[in-house]
């Protein structure tokens, strides 16, 4: 469901305890409340942002309520802002003028919590049914302004009130010269004769054959030549006036092609007796005129059902589309040859390929197809294919059981790595402590020494030990989550390396799943080692973004860069590391994209559908 807005209102009042007062009433009524303390500063944040609502103290010093409110008024951004003015002034002469300054409503001091809440929701309300319909208005406006169509309205005494742009195209006319006139200049006769008669009588009886049905009319142009068109009429009701909407399409083109294709189909007809293959014969309107006898065989149609067909409805509905769009490229290529899937009237589908030509007769277009059935090799392709496609979902299966079984590897590895070597460590560290201190006063500075030297290692050691540990498998993945894994990570990376590593987590709140969690977590590390290793950076930066899906992890650094293209080709050069990172990447079903240059640093983003 989606999530409505607060509505804002802006609170503006010069008394800091009014202010308060106020702010918390709207709030407790539901809103979200913004305060300006002065004119000045209220009329910046209006203008800035625009609210759904204002409250507005009358009696303010310098600028006051009658002053702002006019102010709001005059800017186009503010003036459809209701303004409900709070005010201890009671006289008829107050409440006049800031009705005269644009107010919609007002509230008396001390304010009424229940009252003020009541009159907000009809404030609020009367600003969406406002704003929605500016909306529609100007939604309205540009659907009539960019159609094709000319659209006139005119009243019940044939005098046109509305034309959009497109009747000058049609007649000729700019719209401004037909508002207030008559519509009859538009008409010849006898149409002229014959809508006077229409419109009387539907006016008399309420008889009309015309309203809501298309019909052809014959036009008058500007310049006195006729027009071919397609006239529809709607009517509605306003005030107790009756309107009459008519949109008018000029059809001369398509008369004209109507009847030149008449022509031409007489002269093909004689193209199609001895076809043995699938010929199809169909126009530039895609509209099929003729066929070869064996398509009747083929496809279970007979001749009159062809006719009556377009050479697109032989095609699969899911390929409909695609071959529209190939007859269309037909037009300008003249010649093409495409495979896609036919239809027969029993359901049964083809594999096809058609070889389709442009045909010219008495310099009208036409096209002929030449439709050959390869449904045998279809099905062998098809079946490949699916060999395949079950294959690869093996091997991508096996592939990602790998992964998983070599993270939990790592896992006990790891925990036993930790288990069975700190325990002991930290025992030879308190024991050496119990030693140290029991060693007699007799002994030489040179043990004692040797003793601290003997803890530090022990110390390094336990470290490192922990570090491997992390390194295998960061426990706080399991426990905190992969922000807090990285984040952990990337201080102890920078600890040991001096390079500076920031992370930045949008959505951390949400938990992946455990493996692409594991999954982000190894491309992370493997990122940073990479960037040890060959980068020579001084910064590291990486963003997680779980959003949505898929989820992205980017690495960037300021270090040496390098050329993309040499990945791998020179052993001193980056590409084991990289190499398997979009390993990983794919293995999941995601991406990985690089980007570097020689001296510009390099970028690592990787998008993995969670």
């Amino acid at each position: 469901m989606k999530d409505v807005k607060p509505t804002r209102v802006l609170v503006i009042d010069d008394d800091a305890r009014s202010r308060r007062l106020l702010v918390a009433m709207v709030e407790a009524a539901g809103h979200l409340a913004l305060a300006a303390s002065d004119g000045a500063e209220a009329l910046e944040m209006a203008r800035r942002n625009p609210p759904d609502a204002i409250l507005l103290d009358v009696l303010m010093p310098g600028v006051d309520g009658y002053a702002v409110a006019l102010a709001l008024k005059a800017y186009p951004l503010t003036r459809g802002v209701p303004i409900m003015m709070v005010t201890a002034l009671s006289d008829r002469e107050s409440r006049l003028r800031g009705l005269e300054a644009g107010a919609e409503e007002f509230v008396s001091k001390p304010v009424d919590r229940v009252e003020l809440g009541a009159r907000l929701r009809n404030l609020v309300r009367l600003k969406r049914y406002g704003d929605e319909l500016a909306r529609r208005t100007e939604e309205m406006h540009v659907l009539l302004s960019h159609m094709p169509d000319a659209v006139i309205e005119i009243d019940s005494c044939s005098m046109v009130r509305k034309a959009n742009a497109a009747v000058q195209r049609i007649f000729g006319y700019a719209p401004e010269e037909l508002i207030g006139g008559d519509v009859n200049r538009l008409m010849p006769e006898p149409v002229r004769s014959e809508h006077l008669s229409h419109v009387g009588r539907y006016l008399s009886t309420g008889d009309s054959d015309i309203i809501g049905l298309s019909r052809e009319v014959t036009g008058l142009h500007k310049d006195g030549h006729l027009l071919s068109l397609e006239l529809r009429i709607a009517e509605y009701r306003a005030h107790g006036e009756r309107h009459f909407i008519g949109i008018l399409r000029d059809i001369g083109e398509r008369k004209r092609i109507e009847h030149e294709r008449e022509h031409g189909q007489r002269r093909i007809v004689s193209l199609m007796k001895q076809a043995g293959d699938c010929i199809f014969i169909f126009d530039a309107d895609n509209r099929i005129i003729d066929v070869s006898d064996s398509c009747q065989a083929v496809y279970g149609y007979s001749r009159e059902e062809f006719l009556a067909m377009r050479f697109s409805d032989l095609c699969m509905p899911a390929s409909r589309a695609e071959c529209e769009a190939t007859i269309d490229r037909l037009r300008v290529s003249e010649s093409l040859s495409y495979q896609l899937r036919h239809r027969c009237k029993d359901g049964a589908e083809l594999a096809v390929r058609v070889g389709a030509t442009m045909l010219e007769v008495d310099q009208v277009r036409y096209f002929q197809a030449i439709v050959h059935d390869i449904s045998d090799a279809e099905r062998q392709r098809l079946a490949m294919e699916r060999h395949l496609a079950v294959a690869s979902h093996r091997l991508g299966e096996l592939s990602r059981h790998l992964v998983e079984a070599q993270e939990d590897a790592r896992r006990r590895l790891s925990g036993e790595l930790h288990d069975r070597t700190s325990p002991n460590l930290a025992a030879i560290q308190i024991n050496l402590g119990i030693l140290t201190a029991a060693l007699p006063s007799s002994v030489g500075d040179d043990v004692v020494t040797r003793m601290e030297d003997i803890r530090a290692l022990i110390e390094d050691t336990d470290t490192s030990i922990r570090e491997v540990c992390a390194d295998l498998r960061s426990p706080v993945l399991d426990y905190a989550g992969l922000r807090e894994a990285m984040e952990r990570y990337a201080e102890a990376y920078s600890n040991r390396s001096g390079v500076a590593v920031t992370v930045d987590c949008a959505n951390a709140q949400r938990r992946l799943k455990p493996a692409l969690e594991s999954l982000l977590f190894r491309i992370f590390q493997e990122a940073l080692t990479n960037t040890l290793k060959h980068a020579k950076a001084s910064a590291v930066s990486a963003t997680l973004d779980t959003r949505a899906s898929p989820v992205a992890l980017t690495i960037s650094d300021d270090g040496i860069g390098f050329d993309p293209d040499q990945v791998g080709a020179v052993p001193s050069k980056p590409g084991m590391g990289l190499l398997n990172m979009r390993e990983m990447a794919e293995l999941a079903g995601g991406q990985m994209i690089l980007s570097s240059r020689p001296g510009r640093g390099t970028r690592i983003e990787v998008r993995i559908e969670s």
